[in-house]
């Protein structure tokens, strides 16, 4: 299973339409591409799928893309 996953992981970094499908950091917005297959490295937001390194991520509530979500929602909601 792991060579599975390894060959799997190289071609996603390596095929130039595979490593298109890659995240920025959503806590620091560094320059490298980050995967959520990377289970050991990164974290996702279960609720907006948003993707952090690790070391980023936001205390329970916070997730900043879930944060911009809601103050979008609130915005539209009082047009009205």
């Amino acid at each position: 299973m792991r060579k599975t996953v390894r060959t799997v992981s190289t071609h996603v970094r390596q095929c130039p339409l595979c490593s298109q499908k890659g995240f920025i950091c959503e806590g620091c917005h560094g320059n490298n591409i980050i995967y959520p297959f990377d289970l050991r490295d990164t974290y996702q937001c279960p609720s907006c799928s948003a993707v952090y390194h690790y070391v980023c991520t936001p205390e329970k509530g916070n997730c900043s893309k879930c944060l911009c979500i809601h103050r979008r929602r609130q915005a539209l909601c009082s047009d009205f």
